[in-house]
């Protein structure tokens, strides 16, 4: 074997070897931790997204109640309206009294849910809230 020969197997064994291995080894090492700290990012993310879903199920539930209260209120409203249109010829007072109660509880509701937030973001509620605190 040549000197020539020797010392490029030599270059090759104390060089290129060693730092194949090392880049080997920092890649598995490397691929590893970012398959790792993706898959905790997705986990977080998700989590985040249930906790979004969650409140935005919560609110359109209050929604719909709120909308279900205003049909039960349109319904008696529309009930003591009937009413007071079939005893008005009999007597008028009471009839109209209840359409006037019917429409005062109805607006009464409806005047206390925006003031609790019902069918507003809950964002605007919390910025509304500080601004009482402000003021007082």
């Amino acid at each position: 074997m040549s000197l020539r020969t020797r010392l490029v197997l030599a270059f090759f064994t104390l060089s290129v070897v060693p730092l194949a291995a090392v880049t080997i080894y920092s890649y598995t090492t490397n691929a590893e931790a970012l398959r790792v700290a993706a898959e905790r990012e997705a986990d977080l993310l998700a989590g985040e997204l249930g906790m979004r879903m969650q409140s935005v199920t919560a609110q359109l539930s209050e929604r719909v109640e709120h909308l279900m209260d205003i049909a039960e209120l349109q319904t008696a409203a529309d009930a003591a309206s009937q009413s007071a249109v079939s005893s008005s010829q009999s007597n008028a007072a009471p009839a109209g009294a209840s359409v006037v109660s019917a429409k005062a509880l109805m607006d009464r509701r409806l005047r206390e849910n925006r003031r609790i937030g019902v069918g507003r973001p809950a964002l605007q509620c919390r910025l509304d809230s500080r601004e009482r605190k402000r003021q007082t």
